[in-house]
């Protein structure tokens, strides 16, 4: 049972009756710790003395503080993002409706339908979901909630709790980490570790390709996911000593799937800056002919959106990995500055669609228009589409009908180790 009494709550409610409305269900709940800020200013006073975990937002006030509150939040306090609170937002839901009105542009006489969006505490669902996401990439962690039914503010802060209770003591501050102990990692690779996220085609669920990332068992923080550990990696510019590893692996996996008949390629990601490296090229194609390998079976994948070579050498050692028989892909297609540019500039043979607009394609008109623009792109280029961060089945029909055919997420197979990975796909082969 989750342990509402170890969680403190601020709420931000300008309205009296509404405040004790929303005490009343914490208090029944099981809270004990918690206390109500009137406006924005004043909840970032109270945050400023105090910590909380979780801010219910009231997206009902007239002081707009709510949808301030996650800007306000990234800039204003000094909490790492680990320790910031969860924001909650909560308010009366008005659902999606057909409004008739006389159009002037088609003549007084002409009654058309303007369609009436969902509402929550009276903001257009589809932006504040978008608003959403924009903070949650600002490293914010924030949900929407309605006064009542599904997707309540009960059901929301029931699951917040039992989510605390799990993953208290798995946190890792990535800050504490030194730039030594990451480096001694990375060149000898002690504790670094690969996990392989399969690709599969969304029509049959085949197995058609993977992406490989890497990862850290830290002596005393414990798993560092890539998300975290790359970030570090590149600022201390050893992502060629990287790549190197995840290579090595990577060709150790793919030489097991041969000797049993079965080949997937695998993407493998990598900077501008570091495939720029004088003789990449040359040492990469020697280490597959060596393993007696296609290079066709792996994957250079770029995943740095800045321009931190020359477009012209980039473009030449792109096209010469190409030639060479690797296959070229592009992640974080639609939400890098610089993707739109380099396919439109460079030689790709593939496009990721950023897991951030596939997530959304079910609820969010703008990603899902994102979405079936990327594929277009893909489709009037010739190139291949992989979507990204697919977390649900009705996200795979909605993928399928606007003709993707590749993805990757939870909802098809979850990360795995390179023995997981080996065995799931003989034995998806198998069947």
């Amino acid at each position: 049972m989750p342990e509402f009494s170890a969680l403190s709550v601020m709420t931000l409610v300008s309205d009296p009756v509404r405040a004790q409305k929303l005490f009343l269900m914490l208090r029944n709940m099981g809270f004990e710790r918690f206390e109500n800020a009137l406006s924005l200013a004043d909840a970032i006073s109270r945050l400023s003395e105090s910590t909380f975990d979780i801010i219910v937002a009231d997206l009902d006030s007239d002081d707009q503080g709510a949808l301030l509150l996650p800007e306000t939040l990234r800039t204003n306090t000094t909490l790492p993002v680990l320790q910031r609170p969860r924001v909650l937002w909560w308010g009366e839901y008005s659902p999606a409706a057909a409004r008739p009105r006389r159009s002037a542009w088609l003549g007084r006489n002409t009654v058309v339908n303007d369609r009436e969006f969902a509402r929550v505490g009276g903001v257009n669902l589809s932006a504040l979901e978008c608003h959403a996401s924009l903070a949650r990439s600002a490293g914010l962690q924030i949900e929407i909630t309605r006064s009542g039914g599904p997707l309540g503010l009960h059901d929301a802060l029931t699951a917040l709790t039992r989510q605390h209770t799990v993953k208290a003591d798995n946190c890792i501050d990535i800050e504490s980490l030194t730039d030594e102990e990451v480096v001694r990692a990375v060149i000898s690779g002690d504790g670094l570790y690969v996990e392989f996220q399969p690709q599969h085609d969304l029509q049959t669920r085949d197995i058609v390709g993977a992406e490989v990332l890497a990862s850290w068992q830290h002596p005393t923080l414990g798993d560092i996911p890539s998300t975290q550990l790359l970030p570090v990696v590149r600022r201390l510019g050893l992502d060629l000593l990287l790549f190197g590893f995840m290579r090595n692996r990577v060709i150790s996996v793919l030489n097991e799937l041969r000797a049993r008949r079965a080949e997937v390629p695998m993407a493998v990601g990598i900077s501008s800056q570091a495939i720029c490296t004088p003789e990449f090229v040359q040492r990469l194609t020697s280490s597959m002919h060596g393993a007696n390998l296609s290079p066709g079976l792996l994957k250079i994948e770029l995943t740095e959106d800045t321009h931190t070579v020359d477009d012209l050498t980039l473009s030449t050692v792109l096209n010469t990995l190409r030639a060479c028989g690797f296959i070229v892909s592009l992640s974080g297609f639609g939400v890098r500055p610089a993707a739109l540019e380099r396919v439109a500039r460079m030689p790709f043979d593939e496009i990721k669609i950023d897991a951030s607009f596939v997530r959304g394609i079910e609820s969010l008109v703008t990603c899902r228009g994102i979405v079936a623009a990327a594929i277009d792109l893909a489709r009037l280029l010739d190139v291949g589409i992989v979507a990204e961060g697919i977390e649900s089945e009705g996200c795979v029909t909605s993928l399928r009908r606007l003709g993707c055919r590749v993805g990757q997420g939870n909802a098809l197979s979850a990360r795995m180790s390179a023995h997981d990975f080996v065995k799931h796909v003989i034995d998806s082969r198998a069947n």
